[in-house]
């Protein structure tokens, strides 16, 4: 039976899937052949590889920078943990933390008020630019009793006080400017004592 294109109307021949004339399906409603889908290309691959590669080393590259950084650091760098005192040296300096040795007014700049005790808190540090140090000490003595010594013994080298009930705090900056002491006063109601923290610190800079 001879069949014709819904289409132009042209003749088709028998087992023909398009026309001839127009190239409509033979069959309208047959569903049409999907396209081939196409796969990723060599060159695409080529690229990705090269990309991951790429990351690959920059990875490797921070991780050895890192670690060669840290290793070449931990050679110069000594830690003395004896007793209850940290000791780090650095080629930029030396860090105290804990518990130091007997501390001189030599040291301090300043008194150290009569029957005091060292206490914990105690830091310091040295570099070739200076060097920087907070001492504490306790006392059953009252804050104004403190306060009032280091008026009286300090006198004219003190630059400012700024005084509330139980605190206080004493500056001391030297005229060339290279020294400074700050003198912080202050009530530990736990131990129904003073606490007095001397920090002081020393410039090797020109002003």
């Amino acid at each position: 039976m001879a069949s014709f294109c819904a289409k132009c109307g042209a003749a088709l021949t028998a087992g023909t899937r398009f026309c001839e004339k127009c190239g409509a399906p033979a069959d309208p409603t047959a569903a049409p052949t999907a396209a081939p889908v196409a796969g990723p290309t060599k060159k695409g691959a080529n690229v990705l590889l090269i990309v991951l590669i790429a990351v690959g080393a920059l990875i490797v590259l921070v991780v050895g920078s890192a670690i060669m950084g840290w290793w070449t650091v931990s050679r110069h760098v000594d830690v003395d943990t004896r007793g209850d005192r940290v000791s780090i040296q650095t080629p930029a300096g030396k860090i105290e933390v804990g518990q130091m040795t007997k501390v001189t007014e030599a040291e301090l700049g300043v008194p150290i008020y009569p029957g005091a005790t060292e206490d914990v808190g105690a830091w310091r540090a040295t570099s070739k630019e200076g060097s920087y140090g907070q001492y504490v000490f306790k006392t059953s003595d009252s804050a104004s009793q403190v306060v009032a010594f280091y008026k009286e013994k300090l006198g004219d080298r003190v630059s400012s006080v700024f005084e509330s009930a139980d605190s206080a705090l004493i500056h001391i900056a030297e005229d060339d400017r290279k020294e400074a002491i700050t003198i912080t006063v202050g009530r530990d109601e736990s131990e129904n004592k003073t606490t007095i923290a001397i920090l002081r610190a020393i410039s090797k800079k020109n002003p």
